[in-house]
């Protein structure tokens, strides 16, 4: 019985930390052209319309970088589809890379990483439609 007791503790406890380690990312079950989009503006206008679109989602801003035009936002934790392993973990990060393709052309990739979860059940397709959203209202692609 003990040899038993001991077994189900190291499975939970092997369980427990693959959750702790996982990390479901948006690009395992969305398609690329669902990732990406070219708008028609400089880097710095859609640098700018990115960040004002997180701030219109109340999304958090964590950390920008201009110059390699990556900016890492985080959507507000829902706790009925976030397990308590990403809520520990501080939520999912939203990368969003931003690729001069010329002076009024820029391509905007962007990539959700919930981490301490394997599955997201979606919830990242829903991130990543809701920013795309907002940027083609504010870059005048509806």
């Amino acid at each position: 019985m003990r040899a038993i007791n001991g077994l189900i503790l190291v499975m939970i406890l092997l369980i427990t930390t693959v959750n702790l380690e996982g990390c479901a990312t948006a690009s395992t079950y969305m398609k690329k052209e669902d990732l990406t989009r070219v708008y028609n503006a400089s880097r710095k206008e859609v640098f700018d319309a990115v960040i004002a679109s997180a701030e219109e989602l109340k999304w958090k801003v964590e950390n920008t970088d201009p110059e390699a035009g990556m900016v890492y936002l985080h959507p507000p934790l829902n706790l009925l589809t976030s397990s308590l392993a990403n809520a520990m973990q501080g939520g999912d990060i939203v990368e969003v890379k931003l690729v001069k393709l010329n002076d009024k052309s820029t391509e905007v990739f962007v990539e959700q990483k919930s981490r301490g979860e394997l599955m997201d059940w979606g919830r990242a397709a829903g991130n990543i439609n809701r920013l795309f959203k907002e940027l083609d209202t504010r870059l005048g692609m509806e």
